[in-house]
């Protein structure tokens, strides 16, 4: 299972941890279900309010507002967005790699490790791209093409 700190959390989506940036969650729940283990959002004064009957360890919450002592937060200038983001560090979909038997390569390629190719991908002549780069549908790199890692 996935854990990762609140400060690790606060550095991915954009927020700032304002109490125990080093406890972990494995999680995230929407604030009705959230348990001590999830991390949460609380964006409005609806849920603001109802932030001492929450049971998550951790809350995303707007830069500003009032929580009562003892909570752990995540301040974000947009708390919806950076909660977004939150759920894309726990529940991101599985890479793809390999090259595409309907995709064409130059001579002289070199790749990074985790390299995906989908079909139609057409790469010239001494390219060369870093790791875990991933080339959509139809995408052309012309001849001597340099792309970094996680592109």
């Amino acid at each position: 299972m996935k854990r990762l700190s609140l400060s690790e959390i606060a550095t991915a989506i954009g927020a700032t941890p304002e109490t125990d940036p080093s406890f972990s969650v494995s999680g995230v729940a929407p604030f009705e279900t959230a348990g001590p283990d999830e991390i949460s959002c609380a964006a409005s004064d609806r849920f603001i309010s109802k932030i001492a009957e929450c049971r998550a360890g951790a809350l995303i919450v707007p830069r500003g507002a009032a929580v009562p002592p003892g909570t752990r937060c995540l301040r974000a200038d947009q708390p919806l967005a950076a909660f977004a983001r939150a759920i894309g560090l726990f529940c991101a979909a599985p890479r793809k790699t390999g090259i595409s038997p309907h995709a064409v390569i130059g001579r002289d390629f070199s790749a990074g490790e985790d390299l995906y190719a989908a079909p139609g991908v057409v790469v010239g002549d001494g390219v060369s791209v870093g790791a875990r780069v991933s080339l959509g549908a139809n995408v052309v790199l012309g001849d001597r093409v340099r792309l970094g890692d996680d592109v």
